[in-house]
């Protein structure tokens, strides 16, 4: 006797919740899925290269802080955290920006940075940078 399409299916469905069933214990530890970097995913700039020849680094989100470093036109820094005032600069009412830049954080207004999602972007407008 031949067994119908429908009890195939359903013994099919059976070894394959068994397979899934059998892989997972009580004792199984949960991992960490991570996935690449994305502007569908991460939406936000995480990136800055200076826009100008020097841009100032300062130790606090102010224009009247110290300065910690400056980073020369074309060069990265990872954006960590942003403010939420602006202030303005260089006629631009932007927000300040930490960015680690050479094992430094500092602050840099946005008036002298742009900002990108991916480092690759930033990659490529710090090449363009470089040419011109």
């Amino acid at each position: 006797m031949k067994p119908s399409v429908s009890s195939t299916i359903a013994i099919l469905c059976l070894a394959v919740l068994a397979m899934l069933v059998s892989g997972c214990d009580g004792n199984s530890r949960s991992g960490t899925l991570s996935a690449p970097e994305s502007p569908v995913i991460s939406r936000r700039a995480r990136w800055a290269m200076a826009d100008q020849g020097y841009v100032a680094l300062r130790a606090e989100p102010r224009l009247d802080a110290r300065i910690a470093a400056h980073m020369r036109g074309g060069e990265i820094a990872e954006i960590h955290e942003r403010t939420g005032f602006r202030e303005t600069q260089f006629g631009k009412r932007e927000h300040w920006y930490r960015v680690r830049f050479e094992e430094l954080e500092a602050w840099a207004h946005g008036a002298q940075i742009k900002r990108f999602e991916l480092m690759r972007q930033a990659e490529n407008a710090a090449q363009r940078w470089d040419n011109d």
